[in-house]
């Protein structure tokens, strides 16, 4: 069986070999703005569930259904999102998504009703992983190979500045006034913003256009794009209409050429989704009730958080070095690692400590697996075929963070950190087997033109 690591075409055609255009750091700024509102809707909620346990009366069972709700949203939108830009392209999709998650958004800093708020949870996590999903592979197909895993570093550091900012934010308003938690959710309503401005500035994909056959109309968005680019010499020939959709990319997924690197994807997208969710809504509630006052705990999250653009400027250094996959495997190691440490303490600063450390790594962690995925499947279907991991990462965590209160309840605070620090290290020891090293290579050649057979 062929690896299509290790054949396919030419690396040097479309933005391979050259630098940045103006119009492609245009995407990566729409791009940053987008994964800054991903960002902020992960841990606003957060922020706000003192407020509406203190005010509402909600429980703590609540707070976490709420959670895995969102969690469900985002299962459903990362499967439909990629589905979407399969079809009808990532620029509207995008466009179409960015809207649904700033509508949800706002509507949520409008209802306490607790059926409705949950309904607006689940919506919003719906637009907001589409996002993601349809982002990363954006950037993905729009920037040079040699790089692309330093480019969405560098986009994601700069959508993470929204989690500082959203700490600092709920850290200072939250405490002003018993309605400060709505302000955190209006905030997403500033992505309608972004949406108008990404109208004139996102390209389609030229690599989408000629999975589609629309080989004249790819040339002319290239040319726009990067005037010195190319198209492969035998696009019309390779590159007729290929088919997409749900079906085709499982096909694609779980064809003999592509079912090692599926399974290893697997276990790192759904290890790093809910190694990141799992206990993240519950820490401030928890940390309460372990005797932290509110200002502790909210300045535990703040601090933790002002690291996180950090932790990706780093790994924008190392993402496309050790072919991806050995970065991956250190940063989960040392991250579970760190979960345990920190459910060996119950005071203040080392649990700050282990925050903060975490913080520097986590969202870097997302980053990688991220970017892994949106370079493993073929054009025609890396918007779906990733969307898919994607949803079944959030579907699995959606079931399993119902179990994090139960398991604090009953194994106490070492006992959440432990699990949660084994959803790191696990997946890291199979990725060491199935994993398969990407970076530096054309998408082409990761993935060549070759017939589905599943197995």
């Amino acid at each position: 069986m062929t690896n299509p690591v290790q054949s396919g075409a030419d690396n040097r055609t479309y933005f391979d070999g050259h630098k940045l255009s103006k119009v492609q750091k245009r995407f990566l700024i729409i791009a940053a703005f987008f994964y800054v509102f991903d960002q902020m809707d992960v841990s606003n909620f957060g922020f706000a569930a003192p407020s509406l346990i203190a005010q509402y009366g909600w429980n703590m069972q609540q707070i976490t259904n709420i959670g895995a709700l969102n969690m469900l949203g985002m299962c459903i939108g990362a499967v439909i999102g990629g589905w979407t830009a399969d079809i009808i392209g990532r620029k509207k999709s995008l466009l179409l998504y960015g809207f649904i998650f700033s509508i949800s958004s706002l509507a949520n800093a409008v209802f306490t009703d607790y059926m409705a708020f949950a309904f607006f949870r689940t919506l919003t996590g719906v637009g907001t992983i589409a996002l993601v999903t349809i982002a990363m592979a954006y950037i993905s197909e729009m920037m040079p190979s040699e790089s692309r895993g330093k480019y969405q570093a560098l986009a994601i550091a700069g959508g993470t500045a929204g989690i500082p900012l959203m700490a600092i934010l709920a850290r200072i308003v939250v405490p002003m006034s018993p309605d400060g938690w709505r302000f955190i959710f209006i905030l997403g309503g500033v992505g309608i913003v972004v949406c108008l401005l990404g109208i004139p500035w996102i390209k389609e994909s030229p690599r989408w256009l000629v999975s589609k056959g629309r080989i004249e109309e790819a040339e002319r968005v290239l040319a726009e794009i990067l005037p010195e680019a190319k198209l492969p010499a035998n696009v019309g020939a390779a590159d007729k209409p290929k088919n997409s959709g749900i079906i085709e990319a499982c096909k694609v997924m779980f064809s003999g050429a592509y079912i090692k690197r599926t399974v290893g994807l697997l276990f790192v997208v759904t290890g790093v989704t809910l190694g990141n969710f799992y206990l993240a809504n519950l820490y401030q509630a928890v940390h309460t009730t372990m005797g932290f006052s509110l200002n502790d705990a909210l300045t535990i999250n703040m601090v933790a958080a002002l690291v996180v653009p950090i932790g990706n400027l780093i790994v924008s250094r190392v993402t496309d070095k050790g072919g991806r996959k050995i970065p991956i495997i250190i940063w989960f190691i040392v991250i579970g690692g760190l979960f345990i440490i920190q459910g060996l303490f119950s005071s203040v600063l080392p649990i700050a400590i282990c925050m903060v450390l975490k913080g520097l790594l986590m969202s870097a962690a997302m980053t990688l697996a991220w970017t892994y995925t949106a370079e493993s499947y073929p054009t025609q279907v890396r918007t779906s075929a990733g969307g898919i991991a994607l949803g079944l990462g959030r579907m699995i965590s959606a079931w399993a963070m119902v179990s994090a209160s139960p398991i604090f309840l009953t194994y106490g605070y070492f006992g959440a950190n432990l699990v949660n620090g084994l959803f790191f290290i696990v997946p890291a020891l199979i990725f060491l087997v199935l994993g398969e090293k990407t970076a530096g290579a054309s998408l082409e050649k990761l993935n060549p033109v070759h017939k589905t057979q599943a197995i």
